[in-house]
Formats: C-alpha cells, sequence, structure tokens
C-alpha cells in the first residue's frame, strides 16, 4: 500500500495489536512506523524504523536512511549515516536506495568521493526496476553522456517516456522539450510538448 493512502488511525490501531500479538516482529514493527509517519508522528516513526532497521529490516534501513538524510524525526542531518544505510539496502537490490546512493555519488555527497560512474550504476539497476526518478535522471546522464555513458539521445528520451509515463514532471518536462526541438529521434511536435510540460 501506497504511504499515502494509509488510513493512519486504523493502521496505528491495528498494526499496535499485531505487534502485541508478535512482539519484536520486524515487518509489523515496520508497519508501524510507516503508519506513525504517515500520521507525522515522527519521533516515533524513526524510534520504530530504527528497531526494524536493527533487526535487519531492508525497508526500514532504507526509511532511516531518508529520516538521516533529511533530519527528521528527532535526528540530526547525518548523510554519511544515511548512505551507510542506502549502502546496505541497496546492496540488497533495493531500488529506492539505489536511487538515493546514486544522488549522493553524483554530487559526492555523504561523505562519499563523487563518482559519476558508480552513480550511473545505481541509476541503471534503479531505473531497470521501473523507479522513474532513476530513470529521469539516468535519461539526463545519457543525454550529456555523463558517467561514463555514451551521449545517447534516443536512450535518454526513452527514459524520459518511461518515467513520464508514471507521473514524473522532470520527465515529462524534459520529454517535452526533445519533443519541442525533435530530438532522441522524436518528430518535433510543439502540441506534444505542450502537453507535457
Amino acid at each position: 500500500m501506497a504511504l499515502d493512502r494509509i488510513d493512519t488511525v486504523a493502521a496505528i490501531e491495528s498494526c499496535g495489536q499485531a505487534l502485541v500479538r508478535n512482539p519484536g516482529h520486524s515487518r509489523v514493527i515496520f508497519n508501524l512506523a510507516r503508519a506513525n509517519d504517515r500520521a507525522g508522528r515522527l519521533d516515533e516513526a524513526a524510534r520504530l524504523y530504527r528497531l526494524a532497521a536493527d533487526q535487519g529490516y531492508t525497508a526500514a534501513r532504507h526509511s532511516l536512511g531518508v529520516f538521516y538524510l533529511e533530519g527528521l524525526g528527532g535526528l540530526a542531518p547525518d548523510a554519511r549515516a544515511a548512505a551507510r544505510l542506502f549502502k546496505l539496502t541497496a546492496d540488497r537490490g533495493f531500488a529506492l536506495s539505489q536511487y538515493n546512493l546514486a544522488v549522493l555519488y553524483a554530487s559526492g555527497g555523504g561523505g562519499l568521493a563523487k563518482d559519476e560512474r558508480e552513480a550511473a550504476r545505481l541509476y541503471k539497476l534503479a531505473a531497470d526496476q521501473g523507479d522513474p526518478a532513476a530513470q529521469t535522471d539516468l535519461g539526463a546522464f545519457y543525454d550529456a553522456g555523463r558517467g561514463g555513458l555514451p551521449r545517447d539521445e534516443r536512450e535518454a528520451a526513452r527514459l524520459f517516456g518511461l518515467a513520464a509515463g508514471q507521473g514524473d514532471s522532470v520527465a515529462q518536462f524534459d520529454l517535452g522539450v526533445f519533443y519541442a526541438n525533435g530530438r532522441g529521434g522524436l518528430a518535433t511536435d510543439e502540441r506534444e510538448a505542450a502537453r507535457l510540460y
């Protein structure tokens, strides 16, 4: 279930009851954390994410990484802690962490040395799993020939199209630019460009 569709009151109650029946169960703890996160109870969400992350629950490690990256739930912003958590979960194939880690490598954030090749590799892993933000950023890398990738407008257009189809607003804009200028093997189409902008 998407985080924005959680009925927080019912979810907190249901997950709380499930936790009583299954004390220490990492998935139940994670679901309770998500419900608290959605309800704006960020301190409690951070505490619960940490409990589930300490048990090795992949999605909880990612969420705790986001909390560290953004300084949420009473946690001081700590991009290094976020990068460490994203590495753990990216290595397990978790697309959202692969994307976030790629962003850190692309910028040299989180105590990581700037490495566009590693960023491109991670963007590709996440993009291949259908992550629209990764598809958009990988498309931008192909468009500019960054990260050791060849400059390839057709591949950029394909990736922008995939992400735009999932509602990614940056990809929609980029694809609109391609249509407006007849780039990436696309015929110039001002109407389609205007629709995407």
